[in-house]
Formats: C-alpha cells, structure tokens, sequence
C-alpha cells in the first residue's frame, strides 16, 4: 500500500508547485532529485519492486549471516570436546594396561611365592622320609 501512496503524493506535491514557466515534469524531476529517498522509493515503485520483499531479503542474507557464524562456533566448540575426549580415551587405556601389567606383576610373584613353598615343603618331605 505504501508503495502506491509515495508516487501519487510525489505526484500531487509535482503537480501543487507547478507554475506556469516550467513543466510539471521538469518540477517532478527537481523533487525526485534532491530527495534520494523519495528518488529511490519512486523508481522501485515504477520498476514493481517490492521493498518489503527487498527488506525481507536483507534480513534473511542477516539471518543466514548469523547462523553460519553459529555453526561455525558450534564446529569449533565439537572439536575442542572431540579432542578432550580422546585425551580422556587414551587416559582410560593407558590406567587399563597399567592395572593390567600390576596384576601380572602380582600373579608372577604369588607364583614365585608357592614354587618357593613347594621347594620348601619337598625338603620338608624329604627330611622326614630320612628320619
């Protein structure tokens, strides 16, 4: 609707200065020219441009503007977490093999602990079959 208020008031403001000397283009034209707004407003109105449609456009390309710099901090924040959790999965491993090389350590000297039992409780059987 406004787009069809601006030209007929640029228009009827054309047509309540037009004096005898000049035309009334000529009066439309000077208006037009010194208000690069109504220059603007009157031309999009002439070309059909909607201005809501172009306003509209702005704040979509913003909106799209934006939501990639969010993605792109999201991005960055999944990576930091990726990279923590891998320190943290490699952390788990590593206690893993350190808990498991402990227990062997500690099967290897129970072992060594009842092979030296054995070795006692044989001489043991011996010394009594002796006597």
């Amino acid at each position: 609707m406004r787009l069809l208020i601006l030209p007929v008031l640029a228009l009827v403001l054309c047509l309540g200065r037009a004096n005898a000397d000049t035309s009334i283009h000529d009066q439309c034209v000077d208006a037009v020219s010194k208000d690069p707004q109504l220059a603007r407003e009157v031309g999009d109105a002439a070309l059909g441009v909607d201005v809501a449609a172009k306003k509209r456009q702005q704040m979509d390309a913003e909106a799209g503007q934006r939501r990639a710099d969010q993605d792109a901090a999201q991005r960055e924040q999944t990576a930091r977490q990726i990279a923590l959790d891998d320190r943290q999965v490699i952390l788990a491993y590593a206690a893993m093999w350190v808990i498991a090389a402990l227990f062997v350590v500690f099967l290897w000297r129970k072992q060594q602990a009842l092979k030296a039992e054995i070795v006692g409780l044989r001489r043991e059987l011996e010394d009594v079959a002796k006597k």
